[in-house]
Formats: C-alpha cells, structure tokens, sequence
C-alpha cells in the first residue's frame, strides 16, 4: 500500500510539473509577444520621434540663425530674440521654404493679414529679408535708426516714393532679397480680403530681372498654441513680357491661389 501510495505522490508531482511548465510556457510566451508588441511599438515611436527632431531642427534653424554674411548686424543680432519669441507664441507652419533661392536676388510678394505677418515671413528663411515698410513706423530718432539699421526701406505710400523703388533696387542688384506686401496694408475688415496690388513688386523684380517668389499667409495669428497661421511659399517665376500690369495680375492670382475661403 505504501509503494502505490508513494507511485501515486510522485505521479502527482510529475503531473504537477508538467502543468507548471506548460503554464511557464504560456506565460513566457504572453511576455514575450507582449514585449515584442511593446518593442514594436516602441521602434513607430523612435521613428516619430525622429521626424518630428527633424521638423523641429529645421524650424530651429530657420529661426534661430541667418544664412548671409551680409546681413545688417542689428538684424543678425535681433533675429533670433525676435523671431524665436514669435515663433515660440505662434508656431507658424512653414510650407515651400525650399523654393525660397539660397543664394542671389530675390522678391519675395504676398498678401497682409496682420502686423505679425513680417515675422511669419522672416520665419521662413535663412536669408536676410530687406522689407518695405510703411514711414509712418519711423516715427522718432530712434525707431528710424532702429529700421533702418535692420535694413528696412521706409516707405511714402501716398506719393508714389521712388527713393523706396530705387533702395530696394539696389538691394536686388547686390544680390539680396526684398520682401513686399503688394496689397500695402493690412488693416481690412476680413483680414484675409485681398486688396488691388501696387506695381512694386513687378516695377522692381523687371528693373533688376529678379525673380518673384509668391507667397500666401493663411490662417489666424492666436496665442499659445491656439493660432493655425500658415504660410505657403510658391516656386520662383521670371516675368514674361513687359506689361507690367499684366504682370501684376498674375502675381495677384499666385498669391490668391492658396487662400481658403
């Protein structure tokens, strides 16, 4: 009795293990698929992660640093503080920044939401931007220093100011890039209304056989991660012909192209 009690113990035991074993399996295997699952997923989040520092280390670029050795020193200098802080309260999307030329002279043309509009553009390049901006801003001593040491070109806009044409012709003929706001302002009811555009940009991209980079501000300027402002910039063209107001019309039609109803 006590031998076939004694087979039946170590049955017991044997079956016992068998199970033990048969359940560490299972469980090894629900570990396993559940830590591949994990690695898995963890190999799509290191993939986002490095698109998105990609993202980031082009926009920090971007912001942060001037690709031009010419560039005005005020401007070298405050273009970070200025455009980082900017784009740290807005976050502005940046779309076509590569058909912005690296190198040689360059319009830059669009439509005016907003005051902000200028950081939005700069947001966009490298490059130095040479803007034409309203006289009115060179109120004192010390702002018409402060612009125009940052390499801004005032402007009469009630006259017709050929002092401006010609300063930012020469800014072209130098090999450097002049950012304009055909529409000539940005106080409007529906921001995003689009105005008749002046002859600058053509005036002055067809004097300096420049070519015209058009670009669309979209969206809304709020802050702290609230805005959806987006600027969208359109490959490089050479005007055709020389009937410029032929030439504007087409320039008004690109940078209507891209706006959202």
């Amino acid at each position: 009795m006590a031998t076939i009690h004694s087979l039946k113990k170590k049955l017991r035991v044997i079956l016992s293990t068998k199970k033990l074993t048969k359940a560490m399996k299972t469980a090894s295997t629900i570990k396993f698929s559940k830590l591949y699952s994990r690695y898995s997923d963890y190999e799509k989040y290191e993939e986002q992660c490095n698109k998105m520092y990609k993202s980031y280390r082009k926009d920090f670029n971007s912001v942060f640093s001037v690709d031009n050795p010419d560039a005005p020193i005020l401007y070298v200098l405050l273009r970070p503080l200025g455009v980082g802080l900017f784009w740290i309260m807005f976050r502005p999307k940046v779309r076509g920044r590569e058909n912005i030329p690296k190198k040689g002279n360059v319009v830059l043309a669009g439509n005016h939401t907003s005051g902000w509009d200028c950081f939005t553009v700069i947001s966009g390049t490298r490059r130095c931007i040479h803007f034409l901006a309203k006289k009115e801003i060179f109120a004192n001593k010390f702002l018409d220093w402060f612009f125009k040491s940052a390499g801004i070109i005032p402007v009469d806009r009630q006259n017709g100011d050929k002092a401006a044409l010609l300063a930012a012709k020469d800014y072209l003929n130098d090999g450097c890039v002049v950012g304009i706001f055909p529409e000539g302002t940005a106080v409007k009811e529906n921001p995003h209304e689009l105005f008749a555009f002046k002859m600058g940009a053509v005036k002055m991209a067809y004097d300096t056989n420049t070519q015209i980079v058009p670009f669309t501000i979209v969206g809304e300027y709020k802050f702290w991660g609230k805005s959806n402002v987006e600027i969208i910039f359109q490959p490089p063209y050479s005007l055709e012909s020389d009937d410029l107001v032929a030439e504007n019309d087409i320039l008004k039609g690109k940078v209507a192209k891209n706006q959202r109803c």
